[in-house]
């Protein structure tokens, strides 16, 4: 079996709260044939601060985790050869610059090509005016000729208008500095720190209009919360218009979470802050799954009861582990169960997107994490004669599934369990 293929019609017999449903397939979609489209990769970026106040040096990282490449074998190596275009928009339409870059990476160890941890990172570079952007990323992966599209919206400041500016913060895997005391920066994946990493450094630069100055600095570190795990504070002192430092954030002690770095700047009569998302997480679950608590309940469509209570009593510290093996009896390796939670978890993100935080809990809900998106969906709103409703079409499997929204607030349920075997 090729550890690397889609999961494509597994079966898997549940206990759910609707009635009619017994068999769970899990199908693998695409974008077009449904609702979203993945990430495939992780980005981040930083606007440095160039000598031109006119403009900023927007450096851009790219993330591609081996697991997500087609390594094919040649002699005894392993090889995954892919390709990244970025395209600079502004005003939604208007071209700005673009580059395009081919990547190659080889590997002797079959397993590493399995890795969610190892990652091949690209980097790209524009000079860039004041203004808000759209940059637009295509990855193609030579091995499967699939092509993966991301777009990200970005904001340059108008650095001629900032008494005191901040650009960053951005998170270091490691930091590097040359002969000239240029540091060259390593972000990790793009705003994940795996769980157990005892500290990451934090890069950030700096511009004041007047100077010599001290300058005051202060961080916090919030979880998901709010509330504030670390705070502290450092000053320096400024002999040109632009900083660029460092300083350690330790955060060995902290659990899987949401978490965000404020970092503020205040000297004379002027201030400015700065803010960071990242996320610590465990490289064995997928990046949808923000909350293993909130994990263990969704497990509800695939999951009984008792699988479920076992899980959430977590003997010994020992929730993570008997998630993961819930998880293992589906695949027959640990690749593809991996690849059958993430499209579960994935599913369950797009639900919520579509159908409201709890979507997922929505009939509409229930049917896409089940069965996926829909071929097609026959949309008929509201008149005087019939209650709005809507027809989910699943051609591949000859199903249909009619939901009525039944006191007009969108709150569609399910009418029509099946059609067809």
């Amino acid at each position: 079996m090729n550890r690397k293929r889609a999961v494509t019609l597994f079966t898997l017999l549940i206990i759910t709260p609707i009635p009619f449903f017994s068999i769970f397939a899990m199908q693998d979609f695409m974008g077009e044939r449904g609702f979203a489209v993945k990430d495939a990769f992780n980005f981040d970026y930083i606007a440095l601060l160039s000598d031109d106040l006119s403009k900023s040096h927007l450096k851009m990282f790219v993330s591609v985790v081996y697991d997500d490449l087609t390594f094919l074998k040649e002699n005894d190596k392993f090889t995954a050869k892919f390709s990244l275009s970025f395209a600079i928009m502004k005003d939604e339409d208007k071209y700005i610059d673009s580059r395009q870059i081919a990547r190659e990476v080889v590997t002797d160890d079959y397993f590493k090509t399995n890795s969610r941890e190892l990652f091949d990172q690209v980097e790209a570079e524009f000079d860039l005016e004041p203004g808000k952007y759209r940059v637009v990323i295509e990855m193609i992966d030579r091995g499967s000729r699939e092509p993966v599209r991301m777009e990200k919206h970005i904001e340059i400041p108008d650095r001629t208008k900032s008494p005191l500016l901040i650009s960053g913060p951005i998170l270091l895997d490691s930091v590097v500095v040359d002969d000239n005391g240029i540091v060259k920066l390593r972000p990790g994946m793009s705003g994940t720190v795996f769980e157990g990493v005892k500290s990451i450094w934090v890069y950030f630069e700096l511009q004041a209009e007047n100077y010599p100055v001290t300058v005051d600095f202060t961080y916090s570190l919030l979880n998901s919360k709010g509330e504030e795990k670390i705070n502290g504070k450092f000053s320096r002192y400024l002999e040109s218009a632009v900083l660029r430092d460092k300083f350690p954030l330790d955060i060995n002690e902290f659990p899987f979470d949401d978490y965000q770095l404020v970092l503020s700047a205040a000297a004379g009569e002027y201030s400015t802050h700065a803010r960071k998302k990242f996320r610590i997480h465990w490289p064995e679950l997928p990046p949808f799954i923000h909350d293993l608590e909130l994990a263990v309940e969704q497990l509800e469509y695939v999951a009984t009861n008792r699988e479920i209570e076992k899980i959430k009593q977590n003997y010994l510290g020992r929730r993570l582990e008997f998630f993961l093996n819930f998880w293992s009896k589906w695949g027959e390796d640990d690749v593809e169960s991996y690849r059958l939670m993430e499209e579960y978890y994935r599913r369950i993100t797009e639900a919520n997107q579509l159908f409201g935080s709890n979507g997922w809990r929505t009939d509409r809900g229930h049917v896409y994490v089940v069965f996926g998106p829909p071929s097609e969906v026959d949309r008929h709103p509201f008149n005087m004669e019939y209650k709005a409703y809507e027809i989910w079409y699943y051609f591949e499997t000859n199903r249909r599934f009619v939901f009525v929204d039944e006191n007009g607030f969108g709150d569609y349920r399910l009418k029509s369990p099946f059609w067809g075997n």
